[in-house]
């Protein structure tokens, strides 16, 4: 199995773990970290597309390489959300709150360079 298609399992499972978290637990996580419950679900619905997303992704073996992009984009605009959160919210989120926020940036953003870093192309099809 290559580098690329273990960094998008591993990416899809922490998806597929995040999202029912987000969504179903997202009263007592907003009142655990300081994030807005509105927000935490929120983002628990855009979780469960982005699970049904590495569903088409991962069809694929070797992946298209504009999924792969796609992939790289979200990712990387997920690490810059949760920075702006954490730098707007910064009088709202407690400490389990910055934790949080800053661990999922931390996360997102080594997956996020573990995939460009295996994005070659001989491991990706070229066309959708």
């Amino acid at each position: 199995m290559s580098r690329l298609r273990r960094a998008l399992l591993l990416d899809a499972a922490l998806t597929v773990l995040s999202a029912p978290l987000f969504l179903l637990a997202a009263t007592p996580l907003a009142a655990l970290t300081g994030l807005p419950v509105g927000l935490v679900r929120g983002l628990g619905a855009f979780l469960v597309g982005w699970a049904l997303w590495f569903g088409v992704v991962l069809r694929h073996d070797p992946a298209h390489r504009v999924h792969v992009v796609v992939v790289l984009a979200v990712n990387t605009l997920w690490v810059l959300g949760c920075a702006v959160v954490a730098l707007g919210a910064a009088g709202a989120l407690n400490a389990a709150g910055v934790v949080f926020v800053a661990g999922q940036a931390t996360v997102v953003a080594l997956l996020t360079v573990a995939q460009a870093r295996a994005l070659r192309p001989t491991q990706v099809q070229a066309t959708a």
